[in-house]
């Protein structure tokens, strides 16, 4: 069970900054233009007070926890690793560039694509829906509350950074994107 918590831990420090700053980049894009690469300076300084914030308050992340059943801790674990493999198929399929926003900060420099094969075939925000299973796992699996709130905080950062990225889509990709919206559900995909 330590390696689990310990994944767990790390992932809450990982994920929870990503919808504060790149939810603000959505919201503000020409704000966020104008800083170029500097924005990343930025999501450091986040992630090294988040990071610095989570180790202070790490026996109460630890102590503030349940025990579930045996079952659930499976359950958990299943569901681990299929938002694991979910988010590592949805990024095989984008560049590093654009996993880290550099064709809306610079699309002179990074001209991209409208991607709708692979995983993107059957949902638009595959990567979003991973990292939700894996907070949900690790929840069920760990019993860690603040896993619960992570889980919380995703869903809603996340469902608004989508939102606004298609907004930013459509506005990029025109046509192509609009019609792929119309046939690809956002999230949960179509099982029929």
């Amino acid at each position: 069970m330590i390696f689990i918590d310990l994944f767990a831990i790390v992932f809450f420090i990982l994920l929870a900054p990503i919808p504060l700053f790149f939810g603000l980049f959505q919201f503000h894009p020409n704000f966020f233009k104008r800083f170029g690469y500097w924005n990343y300076v930025v999501v450091l300084n986040i992630y090294i007070l988040m990071t610095i914030a989570t180790l202070k308050f790490l026996p109460i992340f630890i102590i503030l926890r349940y025990s579930l059943p045996w079952f659930l801790v499976i359950v958990g674990g299943i569901l681990t690793l299929a938002g694991i493999c979910i988010a590592a198929v949805a990024g095989r399929h984008l560049s590093f560039a654009t996993l880290i926003a550099l064709p809306q900060i610079h699309p002179q420099h990074f001209p991209s694509k409208c991607i709708t094969t692979g995983i993107y075939h059957f949902m638009r925000h595959p990567r979003y829906v991973g990292c939700w299973l894996i907070a949900f796992g690790l929840a069920l699996a760990t019993g860690f509350l603040a896993l619960w709130e992570l889980l919380f905080w995703t869903v809603i950062g996340f469902s608004t950074m989508a939102y606004l990225e298609e907004k930013e889509l459509q506005k990029r990709f025109g046509k192509e994107y609009t019609e792929y919206m119309q046939r690809v559900p956002t999230f949960i995909p179509k099982i029929f």
